[in-house]
């Protein structure tokens, strides 16, 4: 009988040093997740509930498969996005009126997010069946121009929340069995950016000193990737893609002060350019998102396009800001998409 040498009792002894070190550390991984977040101990993918809160509802909610029901995704930022617009609610009652159909909307859009963001909600509903998919982005990309040419990032991680969600893309697979490179990676980006260690771009209003750096349309080879996996996505899924240009108003006359002091052809003067960057940038942003759409549209026919920009008067009485609608604005968005969505059931090509 073989006896074990002290050499191997000190190998096996340091095997489970480790495996017990790694056990104790996942435990913790979860338990700090559980904490601070309220994340299901054995469920460490709903992490991305934090980021996408209304992606949940979604998940949890049976999709209705059947011919007289219509169920339509959306896909965008605040302009679309429930509790910012009517848009939501106007599409459905005009899609019940002019289809005679029952009409589900799930609404994920959110305020400040980009096609990146819709592309990996998208791809994360992949068991779930949608008649029509609609995006509609073009404004919030514009404020990722905001910085050197050296700190810019394709994946958008020169934002520290987009480096915490595609640090969870990457973890994604592994995450319901081991969450512990997720969170060390987690707990590195929020040390490092309170350190100073990462100069980010931030999500909300850019760092003055950077504002000029957005002249230059770095977005635009992100903005058409990211589109294109969505495109893909929908042909794997055989569901029909609806994609829009990004309607846009800047009175000639546009300064901070006179929107500050609500002296502009806009409603009731919600957002500043500003906040996404220097004014003509940002109209160069979504220049460069819309020439990206149109081209998308011509490269692939089994693609839906309505030119919401051109269609859509540039007027105060439809716009209140730069980009989010009046409630009349919100009626013209809503009919150019009813229009077109009713030949399409009508000829039968979204089923």
């Amino acid at each position: 009988m073989k006896t074990i040498t002290s050499k191997n009792r000190t190998i096996l002894f340091v095997i489970c040093m480790v495996l017990v070190t790694v056990v104790i550390m996942e435990a913790s991984s979860r338990f700090f997740w559980k904490g601070m977040f309220g994340i299901p101990f054995f469920h460490m993918n709903e992490i991305i509930y934090i980021y996408y809160p209304n992606l949940k509802a979604v998940h949890k909610r049976d999709i209705p498969k059947d011919e007289n029901t219509f169920n339509i995704l959306l896909l965008g930022g605040s302009v679309i996005a429930s509790g910012w617009s009517e848009i939501e609610d106007l599409l459905k009652k005009e899609l019940v009126n002019k289809t005679g159909k029952k009409i589900n909307i799930y609404n994920v859009s959110l305020q400040a997010l980009t096609s990146l963001d819709s592309f990996y909600k998208y791809k994360y509903l992949e068991n779930k069946s949608f008649n029509l998919v609609i995006f509609y982005h073009g404004i919030n990309e514009t404020r990722a121009n905001n910085c050197p040419p050296s700190i810019f990032k394709e994946n958008y991680s020169h934002y520290s929340f987009y480096r915490i969600i595609n640090s969870y893309e990457r973890n994604r697979s592994i995450l319901t069995f081991f969450s512990l490179p997720f969170t060390i990676n987690y707990i590195t980006i929020k040390l490092g950016y309170r350190l100073g260690v990462y100069k980010f771009v931030p999500r909300d209003v850019p760092r003055d000193s950077w504002l000029e750096c957005g002249a230059s349309v770095k977005t635009k080879d992100s903005f058409e990737k990211n589109v294109t996996g969505i495109i893909k996505l929908s042909e794997s899924r055989r569901q029909k893609l609806l994609l829009m240009s990004f309607a846009y108003y800047m009175p000639e006359d546009y300064t901070l002060e006179k929107f500050l002091k609500k002296q502009l052809d806009y409603n009731m003067h919600v957002c500043r350019i500003e906040d996404w960057g220097l004014p003509q940038n940002v109209v160069s942003g979504m220049e460069a998102h819309n020439k990206v759409i149109r081209q998308l549209t011509n490269q692939n026919v089994n693609v839906c396009y309505v030119d919401q920009h051109n269609l859509i008067p540039k007027n105060g009485k439809v716009f209140e800001d730069i980009c989010h609608f009046t409630p009349k604005g919100a009626g013209i968005f809503v009919d150019n998409i009813t229009t077109l969505i009713k030949c399409e059931i009508e000829n039968s090509t979204l089923f």
